[in-house]
Order: structure tokens, then C-alpha cells, then sequence
């Protein structure tokens, strides 16, 4: 019987030292504050936690949540401090809803329009953004863009119910018109077929995408869309073969059909200095299926690494893909449209902003080296009272050295174009500064292997 009293007083010894330790590690509850349209609910999912949790807090616990916190993309500042009893989460909002004007030009990039400088082929208007919509995160963005083309749309989305697990959802409809057609390479520049009186090209579209949450890191994808498009009978005037070449024939209706898979390690998204991001998949689209046009299957895939050496970031990125017809799999067999590969959107060697490549696929390689060269979380700006949670300006300043390498696959073999039947390999150097995080502008000057020199700007990451 002596024994058992001891046992019991050792087990009761250690349960009260472990209760007595708990309050310098162990919360109940959690406070919010800044917090004026965004629900609890939102912040707390994202911690893994209901209003009534008892959880383990420490400093690599404060970072985690930190960083899940400000991934919501609602706050422009998130900060995590201990008080008795409990732990404070202060935050600041955003502006919800607002409007982003646009500027840009018709051309692929900034290199290519600075040519000529032609005002007339500039774009302008912009988004009215509804965003954290009932504040539960939601948000609704209308865009209007008028100039030398024109666009229309409106997209719907809600993000996960969990930071690691439930489905997002996104629906949106559009049409958008332009006053030429990018509709053959020669000498390794894209041509275009202009009409200056009335729109070249008209285009309706509606799609809807869901995601499904496997994880806090990883999410696979389905996405669907409809569309219809018309070409103008002058422009087959001007060059029928061409026109009709350019997507299955002068008019008609595509249905597309998406499938990816995405795991995402970086430790901050909008200008990542530490992990991974990867994404695969294949996407399926039919052209004008009433009458059995080509059926077009592409298998994609991109990756991008960083990783602190010393006072640099090494970023590397590589990204393929493949384009084929099921219905007749042989080279030269799909539209014009589905040919281009390098010299569009981010896919480009720099170096080469002017040229294009076309072909079934592509392979791209990117890596670099990227130095903080100067850095503030908390320059403090005027503004009026509705800008308040933007008067606290962080900025920095990144120079970067870099070098890519890029190549077609199964190139459109046409005597005049040479660029797609070799590696493209280019360098340089460049700047990019950033405000509040997530906007940022790029200057970048590069040399091609023809020893042009480039210089380009943009607003969008290359990586």
C-alpha cells in the first residue's frame, strides 16, 4: 500500500509541475484588434483554431502565423504580441474596395511599343475591386478597358474555408475586341493584319474554376471555359489563308477543360527570397465541336526555387510545354495561335523582348541573383483619413543580376525565321522596387547572343 500512496504522489507531483508551467506557453484566448469589416472567423481558420482553442504558443509558432495571416492578402500590416492571459493579434485593413486604372500598351512589352511611341496604341481604364465582401474574404472585381482594344469582364471568387483543407471557387464572364490580329512570324518578329475602322477580332468568354485543399502547401485545380470568336470579313479580304489558318476558320466556339496540381513552400509570395513553388497539369480545348476542328492538348510544368546565399537570393525557374493535335498528331498540323511559344507574356528570354519563336512547345530556364539594396518597413507618408492603413509605406530595392536560356520545341519550320532552331541564351541586369509588398516595377537592361543591348520595364514578376 506504501508503494501506491508513492506512485500516486509522483503522479500528482508531475501533473502539478506540468500545470504550473503551462500559462508561460499556453493560451486560451486570442484578441483581434484593427479588425473592422473582416470576421474573427477568417483570421482564426487560418491558425487552425475556434474561439474556445487551447493552443501551445512560441516564437516559431508567432512566425507561422504571421505569415498565414498575411497571405489572406486583407491586411497591410500584421503584428502578434503576448499579453496576460491572452495573445493580441493587431492588424491593419486594407482598402477594400477601390480603383485600379490602367495604362499599358497594345504591344507584348514596354521594349516593343517604346519603338515608335505611338500614343494611339496605348490602353487605359481599369478595376473596380469589391473585395473581402461580407468580410469574409470574398471579392468581386469589374474591369473596363477601352483605347486601341477594348475589354470587358467581371470574375467572383471565394477562397478556402480552411488553411488546409475545403474548396475556392471562382466564376467569371468577358469580351474583348482589338484592332489587329498577331497572325503570322516572319523573320523571327510577329506581323500583324490591321483595321483601323472597325475591330479585327471579337471575343465573348465565361469560366469557372475550383480548387480543392489538400494542404496549407499544396492544392490541385479544375477549371472549365466557353468561348466564342469572330473575325472581321475585311480581314479575310486582306489575307484569307491566314485568317482562316489563325484559329480554325473565321468564326466559330471553343470549349476548354484545365487540370493542375500546385505545391507552393515559398516562404512569402509576392517577391519570394526562401523555398519552392511547382505546378503541373494538362489542359484540353475544342475548337468549334460541332464541326470536329482540332482538339488541342497541352502538358505544362513550372518551377521556381530561392535560396539565401549569404547577402544574395538565388532564384532559379524553369517552365515547359507541350502543345499537340489528338486529331492529327504531326508537326506544323495545329492553328497559328497555339504555335507561339517563346517571346509571350513572362515566357522570354531576355534579351530577345523583340523577337518570338514558334513551334509545339518550349523549354525556359531562368536563374539569378538578387541583393537587397535598400529596405523600409515604416516610411510614414500624408494621406487622408480613408488611406490611413496605407500612410505607413514600406519599400525596398532589389538589384539583381541574371541570365536565362530558352529553346522551341518541334519548331513551325519556315525558311525566314531562324530564332526557332536554336538555343536563345541572354544577360543582364536590373532593378526592382517595391511598395506595400505586392507592387512593384521592374527595369531590367540585357544582352542577347546577337550582341543587342535591351532595355525593358514591366510590373509583372519574371519569376
Amino acid at each position: 500500500m506504501r508503494y501506491c500512496y508513492r506512485i500516486i504522489g509522483i503522479v500528482f507531483l508531475f501533473n502539478f509541475t506540468w500545470l504550473k508551467a503551462q500559462p508561460d506557453n499556453t493560451y486560451r484566448n486570442i484578441a483581434i484588434a484593427g479588425i473592422r469589416i473582416t470576421k474573427k472567423e477568417v483570421i482564426l481558420r487560418e491558425l487552425d483554431l475556434g474561439r474556445d482553442s487551447v493552443f501551445i504558443f512560441n516564437d516559431s509558432v508567432k512566425t507561422l502565423w504571421i505569415q498565414r495571416i498575411s497571405d489572406l492578402g486583407l491586411f497591410t500590416h500584421v503584428e502578434i504580441k503576448r499579453d496576460p492571459g491572452e495573445i493580441l493579434i493587431e492588424v491593419k485593413e486594407r482598402k477594400y474596395t477601390w480603383f485600379l486604372p490602367e495604362i499599358t500598351w497594345a504591344d507584348r512589352n514596354f521594349h516593343i511599343w517604346w519603338k515608335e511611341k505611338d500614343p494611339s496604341r496605348l490602353i487605359y481604364g481599369g478595376t473596380l475591386f469589391l473585395n473581402n465582401l461580407r468580410g469574409r474574404n470574398q471579392s468581386l472585381g469589374i474591369q473596363a478597358i477601352h483605347g486601341y482594344n477594348r475589354s470587358y469582364s467581371a470574375q467572383f471568387s471565394r477562397p478556402f474555408p480552411s488553411y488546409n483543407k475545403g474548396y475556392a471557387y471562382a466564376v467569371a464572364a468577358g469580351y474583348w475586341s482589338n484592332h489587329e490580329l498577331w497572325y503570322k512570324t516572319r523573320n523571327d518578329k510577329l506581323e500583324f493584319l490591321r483595321l483601323e475602322s472597325v475591330p479585327v477580332q471579337r471575343n465573348t468568354w465565361v469560366s469557372a474554376m475550383l480548387r480543392k485543399r489538400l494542404s496549407y502547401y499544396s492544392f490541385a485545380e479544375f477549371s472549365t471555359d466557353y468561348g466564342t470568336y469572330r473575325y472581321a470579313d475585311s480581314a479575310v479580304i486582306k489575307d484569307e489563308t491566314a485568317v482562316r489558318q489563325y484559329m480554325a476558320g473565321q468564326q466559330g466556339n471553343y470549349v476548354g477543360l484545365a487540370f493542375s496540381y500546385t505545391i507552393d513552400h515559398r516562404k512569402q509570395r509576392h517577391y519570394p527570397v526562401d523555398g519552392y513553388y511547382w505546378k503541373a497539369g494538362f489542359s484540353y480545348a475544342r475548337l468549334n465541336p460541332a464541326q470536329r476542328a482540332p482538339a488541342i492538348v497541352q502538358g505544362f510544368m513550372k518551377a521556381n526555387y530561392f535560396k539565401p546565399v549569404g547577402g544574395w537570393v538565388w532564384t532559379n525557374a524553369f517552365q515547359t510545354s507541350y502543345n499537340a493535335d489528338m486529331n492529327a498528331l504531326v508537326q506544323g498540323a495545329l492553328p497559328y495561335v497555339f504555335t507561339r511559344q517563346l517571346g509571350y507574356e513572362s515566357r522570354y528570354v531576355r534579351g530577345y523582348e523583340s523577337y518570338v519563336a514558334d513551334g509545339m512547345g518550349f523549354v525556359l530556364g531562368k536563374t539569378g541573383l538578387r541583393r537587397p539594396l535598400y529596405q523600409h518597413s515604416g516610411k510614414k507618408i500624408p494621406g487622408i483619413a480613408a488611406l490611413k492603413n496605407y500612410r505607413t509605406l514600406p519599400v525596398s530595392v532589389w538589384c539583381t543580376i541574371f541570365a536565362d536560356a530558352g529553346r522551341v520545341i518541334k519548331p513551325v519550320m519556315l525558311p525566314e525565321n531562324t530564332l526557332n532552331t536554336r538555343w536563345l541564351s541572354g544577360a543582364g541586369a536590373g532593378l526592382d522596387v517595391i511598395f506595400w509588398y505586392t507592387a512593384m516595377s521592374r527595369l531590367e537592361l540585357s544582352r542577347n547572343h546577337r550582341g543587342e543591348w535591351v532595355f525593358n520595364m514591366s510590373f509583372v514578376n519574371a519569376f
